[in-house]
């Protein structure tokens, strides 16, 4: 009988909540809104070059064109803004742009402009751009942070990402774990089909039930949304549902 030797190399993310300062909350905010800028900007220049019937830029000519106007004075605000992030957030939109025009990807579609308080994220593409040391991270421009470390972080960290969810400012890493080598007693491979009435379902007949964690909050969310329906439109009362279901919306989000 042959037995099957599986490799276990993963990648998982851990997430832990930051806590805020209000320097640490400007400085967020202002990488955020200059990785939004680069992306909306570079994202008007190639829809008039499709319109007119021109290639998109690629990264290469984005990141050339980025640091220029970090030097110029229309647009160096930018040059606050430490440069792997703006480098990542343009790789990020040629790569969107790559999955777009791919034709083995028929669903793909063109990138659309960011909003604020909807993409409000960056991310450190590499180990040697932070530092973690039990509950806390070295960032450039923004030295120690402090995070709330909820539990061990175990594997090689390989990226950072920090968004806004709601009201708060999420930190997530992406580790690379290595789980040794497993020698799989069994003669045949299992399929496994991932499906929405079942969580998956297996070759050999059995299947996983889903956890439903959206029907917990829905008779909540459908409340709040039937509320803010009712509200003058971009009115502060407005606003403030609207803050509410955002914030209903990332709890369905960490625990689904």
């Amino acid at each position: 009988q042959k037995a099957y030797t599986i490799l276990m190399i993963i990648k998982k993310a851990f997430t832990f909540r930051i806590n805020m300062t209000s320097a640490l909350e400007i400085a967020f905010l202002t990488y955020a809104g200059h990785c939004r800028f680069v992306w909306n900007h570079f994202l008007q220049m190639n829809r008039y070059r499709l319109e007119q019937g021109y290639r998109v830029l690629r990264y290469l000519e984005m990141d050339y064109w980025s640091k220029l106007w970090k030097k110029s004075e229309e647009y160096g605000f930018l040059a606050a803004c430490p440069a792997h992030l703006l480098q990542q957030k343009l790789k990020d939109l040629d790569k969107a742009y790559r999955d777009a025009f791919d034709k083995n990807q028929p669903g793909k579609k063109l990138p659309t402009r960011r909003k604020r308080g909807q993409h409000d994220s960056f991310r450190f593409p590499e180990p040697k751009q932070f530092k973690i040391a039990g509950n806390r991270l070295k960032l450039p421009k923004c030295g120690w942070v402090r995070f709330r470390k909820s539990q061990k972080i175990t594997g090689i960290p390989k990226n950072i990402t920090i968004s806004r969810r709601g009201s708060h400012w999420y930190l997530s890493i992406q580790v690379e774990q290595d789980l040794g080598s497993v020698n799989h007693p069994r003669s045949c491979a299992i399929g496994i089909d991932r499906g929405i009435a079942r969580f998956a379902s297996l070759s050999n007949r059995e299947s996983i039930k889903p956890l439903h964690i959206f029907r917990k909050w829905e008779n909540k969310l459908a409340k709040l949304q039937r509320q803010h329906s009712k509200k003058q439109r971009f009115s502060q009362d407005s606003k403030k549902h609207l803050a509410k279901i955002r914030k209903l919306y990332t709890k369905i989000e960490i625990y689904a």
